[in-house]
């Protein structure tokens, strides 16, 4: 198992069953310096980067990048000298983002193929729900997660899916450890709310970083693929003495 969290339900069971590690925490490592990626983004190591992380399909782009452009212009209102930085994921051309960017008011620096040195420059992140939470939280920055789906799946989904968050991140802690914002509340004013906290509440953020090494911590010290290799030898291996 890759997730903690999921052992438990094989070993009531009774099916055998090794936590190896998430291989995310070998995976998630910059390619630069901290203050290489910032020079090399084009961005002023004296202000405050916020990072918007919108997704990596166009339909989350349609619902939800309006949404999270709105929240940045009232940050930029709240912290005129913030700048922003927005990933490019693989399965989307920089002509998917242009609808939105064009008429955003805002200057965003847009960066193909290097997610965890984005991450890595940012005082704090919107992101929408999915894998990227969880490789967010190992990077141990700050961040408010937004997530909205039409109303008709999302009322199947409540009564089909029991889990108490959306974010993997705290789901493998097992509690609220960064904010989630979900439906209705994925608006504008709340999100910029939250990260307005993050950035200027010193404490708040910091107990949220802590939090996210602890998740970090759940996931393994790496070498997870490792693991799984030696344990299939290991099936191997007994299945030919029998």
């Amino acid at each position: 198992m890759v997730f903690p969290f999921e052992v438990p339900f094989y070993e009531k069971e009774g099916v055998p069953v090794t936590f190896v590690g998430h291989p995310l925490v070998d995976a998630v490592r910059p390619t630069m310096t901290r203050a290489a990626s910032l020079a090399g983004f084009g961005l002023d190591t004296d202000r405050r980067t916020i990072g918007l992380f919108p997704g990596s399909r166009r339909g989350e782009l349609k619902s939800l990048l309006p949404t999270i452009l709105a929240a940045a212009r009232l940050l930029k209102t709240r912290f005129p000298d913030s700048q922003f930085i927005m990933p490019l994921a693989s399965s989307l051309a920089a002509a998917d983002l242009t609808p939105y960017l064009a008429g955003s008011g805002l200057d965003i620096k847009v960066v193909e193929g290097k997610g965890y040195d984005v991450m890595q420059v940012c005082d704090a992140i919107i992101t929408v729900s999915g894998t990227v939470t969880l490789e967010i939280a190992l990077m141990g920055v700050p961040m408010v997660i937004i997530y909205r789906v039409s109303p008709l799946t999302y009322a199947v989904g409540k009564r089909l899916v029991r889990v108490e968050h959306a974010g993997l991140c705290n789901i493998v802690a097992g509690e609220r450890v960064v904010q989630e914002l979900i439906q209705d509340d994925a608006e504008p004013a709340g999100i910029a709310a939250e990260l307005i906290r993050i950035l200027t509440d010193a404490g708040y953020a910091e107990e949220m970083r802590a939090k996210l090494a602890g998740v970090r911590a759940k996931l393994g010290s790496g070498g997870g693929s490792a693991r799984v290799a030696g344990l299939v030898c290991e099936m191997i291996a007994d299945g030919q003495e029998k």
